[in-house]
């Protein structure tokens, strides 16, 4: 009874072995796809960002147009008779 225990957990500790050399095979493309996963987020996230900075530029501006268009006064059309 022990020798088939014996046996049967050395077939598993192979058989995992020879799925972790697979798993390592694997593994440079598995770091490759991680890589440009983050590399896409970073470009994402510094797209987010210049969208943000543009926004408030563009507010800030409209803001500053705004408040100096109140101040013009308004032209009275002349009547002439």
């Amino acid at each position: 009874m022990k020798l088939i225990a014996s046996l049967i957990f050395y077939q598993q500790k192979g058989v995992t072995a020879m799925e972790n050399s697979e798993k390592n095979k694997e593994t440079p493309e598995i770091d490759k796809t991680i890589l440009e996963i983050n590399e896409q987020r970073e470009r994402e996230k510094e797209e987010k960002f210049v969208d943000l900075i543009i926004k408030i530029i563009v507010s800030a501006t409209l803001r500053e147009y705004y408040e100096k268009s109140d101040k013009i006064p308004t032209v009275q059309p002349t009547r002439t008779k």
